[in-house]
């Protein structure tokens, strides 16, 4: 039997190692000459072929000062194979230096003798092992910070708990009298201890609730950003969006949306908003032309499908609006060029329908001119013939068959000008059109947007087609057109890859083509007639649409979300795997929209119903939360929403939208609300009892001897007042959360309660609130809510700026609302902060302040105001310091 391995040659073996997918290279010599080096690698270092033949410090001059050269001549020195995972790189990559990361293998190739005779080296790029690493390792840091912060806090609430308990039992030397308020103030303590923690630990279970929002935004494929208020502030804006946008987080988040674009302004966009935050109305928009000015003053112009969803706050008015946007551009501009091509394809056939007939009657022409031909030639022949054998070669004889040559001449030249006259018809077509001859498939003619396709000149013609075009070899095209001259049937390739050689290299194309057979009229093929057109870009426009479908796909399973296909007309749907097993469905069975409706609690179906039915008659975002029965027992708690597709004329055909099960964070809402129920009914009482207790101490420290007692008095006072505004936030988000907040309106001067609100602060004196604007308005409102945002606004003015001795209490009045402001002159708060403000459970720079309290005073402060119909904002400059303002309706 042949050896196989031998009987290969080192150049055989060379290319087949190097047809390996994996990144491979081969250096030889003691300067480590690049030998051998496949596409793989090549890519990697963004090199072409001609770094063959040059030394490694030669071909790759960007890794001098990185330690890969020191390493491959050590390598090569110590016949020792080196290997290393994880290894930062830094490279020259499309005019740019990026640090990429590589697994990568030095591996020397020794002869019989031991010695080195080349180095392989193999790579394999990790960069986006790393990064998910390099992230992992960032997340892990940041719960440690954030789990080292939690240690703080509580240690902080241990060490008030343990000065609570060290006063209690001095206290207690006080007197027998006042042995029953110390055992109530240590049973409120222990009770409120495990308040606390249970707070905490729904307050960590919010937060993810929280974070799994942002992050299913964040890592969406589409575009997102939510405007909140009547000036449209960016609340929160994802990557590609921003990517859209051309604009970094820094730029957006926190600014009025029409101030970060203000070439907006004359375009429909803002009125659009405008009328969604007006009237609570959806609004969706196909294949809409906008234009966006980039940082550097270029304008671009943009193709978009776009949707503004209004959200509304509790009182059921709209507060913020969510924009969906998918850039379509791409697909606007293939399906612009498709349309040119199309027209152009059709003035083409046009043109060569009106060509073939006049080639088909030349065709005729020649097919009997070629018949008149042989039928002479055969007399001539046979004429021939009898004069060899009869030797007779009279000068009357010769005359005629001269004269039988001439005639033939004649035919001949009418022959060919006619064929010329042919071929000439179509030199001048936009199409690519040829014409091979004969079994060899010689190129008898190519007019010049073929010659252009194959990437050759005039010099192929009258030549094979194979010897013209020997990169066809192994590709099917050649055996497709032996096909056709031999059968005689037509031969039709839409999207067909062909490699061709253009410019020196070989090319992947793709050309829709025709192959027609050119027939006598005895039906036998001479010619074919080859019409291609090249549809590269479209074809790779189709193939990044696909990769773009199946990003969409991953970041739906990263999400858990299921999608779905409803065919409006039948009630047919076809669904994810996931879209079924959130319903409870086995995957391999049909599940239709008659079955989703039969599994939805009756008494959600009409509210969904009617809800897909008001999408569909305005081409807005149908969405919907709704409870459902799953086939083996159990409820699930559903989020679902979908958008319409219609037809040319408007008719509405499908909807395509996903599901998500939301149960769990159903059951977390429910052990919130709860958990605040529990504080509004229980900590009340006891509260009131320790209060009542650390004032009458309060009556009495001036007569007590020691001065501890009386910090530690001061000390516990300080503290129930801390646990005194904790538990009326509780309370206060309790009723809102519950909707049992009651407004008692009254019609009220809103400069009067300026003038005599917040006596705390001024009864200090530390600072001076100074009231301006408007002397005389009335507003209709609950006065003691107001008071209670003022109070919550200058209180915030005093922790937050406390060397802003002068506060501003503004008052404005416009066509529609009254506007009050509270100012102060201190250190400001960043653009990344302001919209998380207004969240519940946040604080500003809460890390480094210090700063007690749960987070809910401006979430109370806006659900107050947005209860009254009016808004809630902050203007704000990093060292100029904060302006928070509110509107209530006249």
């Amino acid at each position: 039997m042949t050896d196989f391995v031998n009987s290969l040659g080192n150049t055989a073996l060379l290319d087949i190692l190097l047809l390996s997918s994996d990144a491979t290279a081969i250096y030889t010599g003691e300067d480590l000459r690049v030998e051998a080096i496949n596409q793989g690698m090549l890519a990697i270092f963004g090199k072409d072929k001609s770094v063959r033949g040059m030394t490694f410090q030669q071909a790759f001059k960007e890794l001098q000062g990185q330690p890969f050269t020191q390493t491959l001549i050590e390598a090569q020195r110590s016949g020792q194979t080196y290997t290393a995972k994880n290894v930062p790189a830094e490279l020259n990559l499309n005019g740019h230096r990026q640090i990429c990361y590589f697994d990568f293998i030095y591996r020397p190739i020794k002869d019989q003798n031991d010695k080195v005779i080349c180095i392989l080296h193999t790579a394999t790029e990790v960069s986006e092992r790393v990064n998910a690493i390099q992230l992992a390792r960032e997340k892990a840091l940041a719960e440690q910070r954030a789990y080292e912060q939690l240690e703080v806090i509580n240690e902080e609430y241990r060490a008030t708990t343990e000065e609570l308990n060290a006063a209690n039992e001095e206290l207690q030397a006080l007197g027998e009298e006042y042995q029953v308020t110390n055992e109530e103030l240590n049973a409120a303590n222990e009770e409120l201890s495990a308040v606390n923690e249970e707070q905490h630990r729904l307050n960590q279970k919010l937060q993810t609730l929280e974070n799994e929002r942002s992050q299913l935004i964040s890592s969406s494929p589409v575009g997102m950003t939510i405007l909140q208020g009547n000036e449209f502030i960016i609340e929160m804006a994802n990557a590609p969006i921003l990517a859209l946008w051309s604009r970094s987080p820094e730029q957006t988040l926190g600014r009025k949306f029409l101030e970060v674009f203000p070439e907006l302004l004359d375009q429909p966009f803002p009125e659009m908003l405008r009328d969604v935050m007006a009237t609570g109305n959806p609004l969706a928009i196909k294949e809409a032309a906008i234009d966006i000015t980039g940082m550097d003053g270029s304008s671009e112009k943009h193709y978009i499908d776009f949707a503004y969803q209004p959200l509304l706050g509790t009182d059921g008015l709209v507060t913020k609006i969510m924009v969906t946007i998918s850039d379509i551009t791409q697909i606007v501009t293939v399906r612009q060029e498709l349309e040119r091509i199309q027209l152009q394809l059709n003035q083409t056939n046009e043109e060569l329908a009106a060509v073939n007939e006049e080639y088909i009657a030349t065709n005729e022409e020649l097919s009997q001119l070629n018949e008149e031909y042989n039928a002479a030639n055969e007399e001539l022949n046979a004429a021939n013939k009898i004069l060899v054998a009869a030797g007779i070669t009279s000068d009357k004889e010769n005359i005629e068959l001269t004269s039988l040559n001439l005639e033939l001449k004649k035919r001949n030249l009418a022959l060919a000008y006619s064929e010329k006259r042919a071929l000439e018809l179509f030199f001048d077509a936009p199409v690519a059109i040829g014409l091979l001859s004969g079994p060899e498939l010689s190129i008898i003619s190519a007019n010049p947007e073929l010659l252009r396709l194959w990437g050759k000149t005039g010099a192929i013609l009258e030549k094979p087609l194979e010897e013209a075009l020997p990169e066809l070899k192994g590709q099917p095209f050649s055996e497709i057109l032996h096909q056709v001259y031999t059968t005689g049937k037509s031969a039709y390739g839409t999207g067909e890859k062909v490699t061709l050689n253009r410019d020196g290299k070989l090319e992947d194309c793709y050309f829709n083509f025709i192959y027609k057979p050119i027939k006598d009229k005895k039906g036998r093929s001479h010619s074919i007639m080859i019409v291609a057109g090249e549809v590269t870009q479209q074809v790779h426009a189709i193939h990044s649409a696909q990769d773009i479908s199946d990003r969409l796909s991953v970041a739906l399973g990263a999400a858990s979300l299921g999608s779905y296909d409803l065919e409006l007309a039948t009630g047919k749907m076809e669904c994810s795997d996931r879209c079924k097993l959130n319903f409870g469905r086995n995957i391999a069975e049909e599940f239709n929209f008659p079955d989703l409706i039969q599994a939805i609690l009756p008494q959600y179906r009409d509210t969904v119903q009617k809800a897909v039915q008001d999408a569909i008659k305005t081409g807005g975002i149908y969405e919907a939360e709704y409870q459902i029965q799953l086939p083996e027992g159990g409820q699930r708690w559903i989020h679902a929403s979908g958008s319409p597709r219609y037809d040319a004329q408007n008719n509405p055909l499908r909807m395509i939208g996903v599901t998500l099960d939301i149960t769990q964070r159903k059951a977390y809402e429910q052990k919130r609300e709860d958990f605040l129920s529990i504080a509004a009914h229980e900590l009340k009482t006891p509260i009131t009892v320790l209060k009542a207790n650390l004032q009458l101490l309060e009556r009495i420290k001036s007569e007590l001897e020691s001065p501890k007692a009386k910090r530690l008095i001061e000390g516990a006072s300080a503290s129930m007042a801390k646990v005194n505004i904790l538990v009326e936030d509780l309370l206060n988000i309790s009723k809102h959360s519950g909707g049992r907040l009651e407004l008692e309106k009254t019609w009220f001067d809103i400069p009067q309660i300026l003038d005599t609100c917040c006596s705390h602060v001024r009864i200090q004196g530390n600072y001076e609130l100074i009231v301006t604007g408007e002397k005389r308005l009335k507003v209709f409102a609950d006065e003691h809510r107001i008071e209670q945002v003022l109070v919550n606004l200058v209180n915030n003015a005093v922790k937050y700026a406390p060397d802003s001795k002068q506060i501003y209490l503004i008052l404005e009045k416009t066509a529609e609302h009254a506007k009050i402001s509270v100012k102060d002159f201190g250190p400001g708060i960043s653009p990344e902060q302001v919209p998380r403000l207004f969240d519940r459970y946040w604080q500003a720079e809460k890390s480094s302040n210090g700063y007690s309290g749960l987070g809910l005073g401006l979430a109370i402060c806006a659900e107050i105001i947005e209860q009254h119909g009016g808004t809630i904002g902050v203007d704000s400059t990093l060292g100029a310091g904060a302006t928070f303002w509110f509107t209530l309706p006249l």
